[in-house]
């Protein structure tokens, strides 16, 4: 089934999640599929972490360098005034698999723990960021 982008709305705190929830559906997809590198599944994970944060911050209008790295994007919010919840700072745990892991870079074996944690992180990032957009 495809996922239609509504037009003229490109950038908005709605099409910034749209994409993050498409990168979780991907990575839960990839997750149970046969053949899938698990460095993928956790790029995808890491992608619908960081693009859920960006979806906060541009509702709040924060401005926010291109950037992968989810300490930065966290420390951007907080010294924007934004409350971050505690559980989000495990959301820096999914940094290394937004580029490493397409360069072949990670120094270690992700695990299935790894990607069950993973995949935990990335919705609950992308649940409170449904929640602080209100939608």
């Amino acid at each position: 089934m495809s996922v239609e982008r509504e037009e003229g709305k490109a950038g908005t705190p709605e099409d910034w999640l749209q994409i993050a929830r498409s990168d979780l559906n991907l990575a839960r997809i990839a997750r149970s599929a046969e053949g899938v590198l698990p460095e993928q599944v956790a790029f995808h994970a890491q992608q619908c972490a960081e693009k859920s944060l960006k979806s906060v911050m541009v509702f709040h209008g924060v401005h926010f360098p291109p950037t992968h790295s989810l300490q930065a994007l966290i420390d951007l919010c907080i010294s924007s005034g934004l409350e971050i919840p505690q559980f989000m700072f495990k959301v820096i745990s999914l940094t290394p698999y937004a580029v490493k892991g397409r360069y072949m870079e990670l120094p270690e074996v992700i695990t299935e723990d790894d990607l069950d944690e993973a995949l935990q992180i990335a919705a609950s990032v992308l649940a409170w960021a449904e929640t602080q957009i209100k939608i």
